[in-house]
C-alpha cells in the first residue's frame, strides 16, 4: 500500500519542509492564488473545471504527487478524502487524519506568511518537524515574485543544520 499523507508529512526534515514550500510556489500543481486561502469558489471551480489553490493546496498536491482535481478542491473533508483515495484507501473516517490535514494546511500558510511561530504551533499539534524560530523568510503573497521568495528560502535552508 502507498504511504498515506500524514506518513509523508511526518517523514519531512527542516530542509524537506523548506523544499516543499519552494515547490508550492514555484512550481504549482494548480494555479497558485495566495489569496485563496480558507476560501472556495466551488460554483466558479466546478464550471471552469480549474483549481485555484494557495501554497498549502499547492504543497498537498506536491506530497500527493499529483494535482488535486476540481471534484476535490472544495473543502478540507473532499481534500482528505482525495488523499486517501491517491494512497489507496477506500474507507474514510473521520478524526485524527482529518484532523492532521486541517492542522497542515493551517501550518503551511503560517509558513508562506513567514510565522515561524504559527507555523511550529500547528507542526507541535501534528507532530511533524519544527523550524527554528530565527529563520528569515519572506511573507510571500500574489504581488512577491516568487522565484525572489525562493532564493530567500534557499538562503534559510543553507543556515539549517545538514542533519535536518
Amino acid at each position: 500500500m502507498k504511504k498515506t499523507f500524514k506518513e509523508r508529512v511526518l517523514a519531512l526534515n527542516q530542509r524537506d519542509v523548506l523544499e516543499l514550500l519552494i515547490k508550492a510556489i514555484t512550481e504549482p500543481m494548480v494555479n497558485l492564488n495566495l489569496d485563496t486561502y480558507g476560501f472556495v469558489n466551488p460554483g466558479k471551480v466546478k464550471k471552469d473545471h480549474v483549481c485555484y489553490g494557495c501554497a498549502a493546496t499547492n504543497a498537498l498536491c506536491h506530497i500527493m504527487g499529483q494535482a488535486l482535481d476540481a471534484d476535490h478542491i472544495e473543502s478540507v473533508i473532499m481534500r482528505f478524502k482525495w488523499t486517501q483515495k491517491i494512497a489507496g484507501i477506500n474507507s474514510f473516517s473521520f478524526g485524527s487524519d482529518w484532523d492532521f490535514l486541517n492542522d497542515f494546511e493551517k501550518a503551511f500558510n503560517d509558513l508562506r506568511r513567514a510565522d515561524i511561530d504559527g507555523y511550529n504551533y500547528y507542526a507541535n499539534e501534528i507532530k511533524m518537524v519544527q523550524l527554528p524560530t530565527d529563520l528569515k523568510l519572506p511573507f510571500i503573497h500574489n504581488d512577491f515574485d516568487m522565484q525572489r521568495a525562493a532564493d530567500v528560502i534557499r538562503q534559510a535552508i543553507e543556515k539549517l543544520p545538514k542533519t535536518n
